[in-house]
This record gives structure tokens, C-alpha cells and sequence, in this order.
């Protein structure tokens, strides 16, 4: 059952372990492929109506508390680490491809055990999502752990990817300086049943310059409940989702005046997981 419970500080939320390590919230490599290495270009960080400048990739603004140990966060997962990095350089230099195929064909990043590779491309997206939950004191379920350990299969995550056009085209845009970037984490959410004694759903979603990825968490994500989960999980693709992609390049060239809309997120997100994506 998910639900909130006090995390056990100073705790690895991996191995129990005392934790004396912070994992970035931003992997640093993402963050280097926007900023560089020495951020001359001054770049902030805006939480709310607040904006704080960071001095570098190791700032650290940019991480977590300490919720794991140092051979977790990294020997332990290294695999998962350098499969994400592959991942992710392949992703930024074949926006194209990527748009017109709407999926990712894992054979062309590795040559052999595409999916050891995508497992570990899961994993680093869990381990962070884990850290993420234990900050927020949101149960962690056993069977992550188990998958982070390769002991088990996935189960109650679902990461689904987004190729955004809008944000290709004015990253890309005729008067861009060359230093725009884009990296953003959502905010954590979480919806609870009706009788609010359990959560049904926790939620983010990551963009990377173009690149979204949400992460779903919830006890429903199972081959049970979604017929094609297990099968999707072990293939060698990654499903690509396009948004927004209507004449994205004209964007720019008019103004467009927006109204704010309410947003019934609740009502999104229950007509979203009554979707079974695996199956058309």
C-alpha cells in the first residue's frame, strides 16, 4: 500500500545503510549538456517566485539530501548510470528520426542485450524517482527495490516519453542565444483514494531540452491491470509519444493570447490510467 510514512533519516532508502550521499535531482551529465562543464553562462534555478544562480553542476541546489549511501549511489548503480548517458546522447542527436519513427529502436544505441539495456535505463529513472519518494516520505514499495536489484521485474512504474516540438522549435528559434537551454523537474504530486487512506497515484514528469519523461507510480501498474505492461517492459523499443507538433516551426511568428484554463488534474489523470497505452 502507498501511503505516507516518515522516512527513516540519515538512512540509505536502498540498503539501510547510514546515507552520506546526495544523488543530483538533475543527472549531472544532463545538466552539462545544456551548461558545460564551467557554467559561464550564469544559469538560475527558479522554484516558485524565487530564482538562485548556480555556480556549477555540483551545486548543491541541484541534489537531493542524503537519502542513499556512497556505494549505492555509485558503484551500485553505475550500470544503470552509463546506460541512461548512452540513452539520453543517442535521444539529443536524433530529434528527426525520433519524430518521425515515434519510438526508440534500442539496437541502435547497443549492439547486443537491448533489454539488459533498457532495464537499466529503468532503473536509473526508479533509483532517481526513489529518492525523489523518500524525501517526500512516500513509501517505497519492496518490489522497486527488488527490480533495482535485478531480483525482480518491473512493477508499479510506468515511465512514458514525450518528444516536444514547441520546445525544439523555440530552443531553436532564429534568435536564440547559444546558451538557451531547457531542464525542468516537475512537482511531485500525488492523488489519494477516495476515503484518502491510501495514495492511488504519484507523479512528475522531466524534461530534458526537447525530451519529456513521466514517471508513474501506482500499485495499478501492473500486466494485470494493463494488458502489454510486461511485454512493452521487455521489448526493444522505447514508445515516443509527439506533442504539440501542429506547425510547431510558426509557433513564433504571431501572438497568441492565452486565457488560464482550470484544470480538473484529478479527472487527467483517471481517464490516462484507464488508457491501456500497451495495447492500440
Amino acid at each position: 500500500m502507498i501511503n505516507i510514512q516518515p522516512y527513516r533519516e540519515g538512512e540509505c532508502w536502498w540498503c539501510g545503510k547510514p546515507a552520506n550521499s546526495k544523488e543530483h535531482r538533475h543527472k549531472k551529465s544532463d545538466i552539462k549538456h545544456i551548461f558545460g562543464n564551467r557554467f559561464e553562462s550564469e544559469p538560475v534555478l527558479i522554484r516558485g517566485n524565487h530564482k538562485k544562480t548556480i555556480q556549477g553542476p555540483d551545486s548543491k541546489l541541484l541534489k537531493f539530501e542524503k537519502v542513499l549511501c556512497q556505494n549505492c549511489n555509485n558503484s551500485r548503480s553505475q550500470p544503470f548510470d552509463r546506460s541512461y548517458d548512452l540513452f539520453i546522447n543517442y535521444v539529443l542527436e536524433n530529434y528527426e528520426l525520433i519524430l518521425d519513427k515515434k519510438n526508440i529502436n534500442l539496437v541502435n544505441i547497443v549492439n547486443s542485450d537491448t533489454i539488459g539495456f533498457k532495464h537499466n535505463i529503468f532503473r536509473y529513472l526508479t533509483k532517481i524517482f526513489c529518492c525523489r519518494l523518500a524525501t517526500n516520505n512516500i513509501i517505497i514499495e519492496p518490489k522497486l527495490v527488488e527490480f533495482l536489484n535485478y531480483a525482480k521485474p518491473l512493477d508499479f512504474m510506468y515511465f512514458k516519453f514525450e518528444v516536444r516540438p514547441d520546445i525544439h522549435a523555440f530552443l531553436n528559434r532564429p534568435e536564440a542565444d547559444v546558451n538557451d537551454g531547457n531542464i525542468y523537474l516537475s512537482p511531485l504530486k500525488y492523488f489519494l483514494s477516495k476515503d484518502n487512506n491510501q495514495i492511488n497515484l504519484v507523479y512528475q514528469f522531466y524534461n530534458l531540452q526537447w525530451l519529456r519523461i513521466y514517471t508513474f507510480y501506482s500499485e495499478k501498474m501492473t500486466e494485470e491491470n494493463y494488458s502489454g505492461y510486461n511485454e512493452y517492459n521487455n521489448s526493444n523499443t522505447i514508445l515516443i509519444e509527439a506533442k504539440y507538433s501542429v506547425n510547431p516551426d510558426n509557433l513564433f511568428d504571431r501572438r497568441i493570447d492565452v486565457k488560464p484554463k482550470v484544470q480538473d488534474e484529478n479527472k487527467w489523470i483517471e481517464e490516462y490510467l484507464n488508457t491501456n497505452t500497451f495495447k492500440n
